[in-house]
């Protein structure tokens, strides 16, 4: 791809810079994209497993007693708990990717940003001559030679 920009530009230097803005295009695309699906998966989140046991489903594969309903309301909110503990870890890991998303989103769009402004520049730097005066002040008005201390 680069190839084909130098040989249509007929620069190199315009050619990456070129290439440079639109894959980081294509980053803001994928930035969008990835904060769009991690929202959505926080919204739909549902955990798989029921922490509802049936006596009548499970008699079957006891080998000693089956628990007491103390011991089952205990074993019912135990799961619950973890189902619970599960959910806010998984919605915080999202969060986090979310908040990268965006960072990422910020960072390619300053990238695009500095490439157009690069491309902009560039064909204001080539007419410039090296002789003209105003080019080639000193930064610094007067500096002093011998700085006292």
């Amino acid at each position: 791809l680069c190839f084909t920009l130098t040989w249509l530009l007929g620069n190199r230097k315009y050619a990456e810079v070129i290439l440079n803005v639109i894959l980081n295009l294509a980053g803001v695309a994928f930035a969008i994209t990835a904060i769009v699906f991690y929202s959505i998966y926080i919204s739909h989140l549902r955990l798989w497993r029921d922490c509802y046991f049936s006596r009548s489903y499970n008699k079957f594969y006891y080998t000693t007693a089956p628990p007491s309903d103390l011991e089952s309301e205990f074993f019912r909110l135990v799961c619950l708990e973890g189902n619970y503990v599960f959910k806010v870890i998984l919605i915080g890991l999202n969060v986090l990717l979310i908040i990268l998303s965006i960072l990422e989103l910020c960072v390619v769009i300053t990238s695009v940003l500095i490439g157009i402004k690069a491309l902009r520049n560039s064909g204001k730097e080539e007419n410039r001559s090296t002789d003209d005066p105003e080019y080639n002040k000193p930064l610094l008005g007067e500096v002093a030679i011998h700085p006292t201390a």
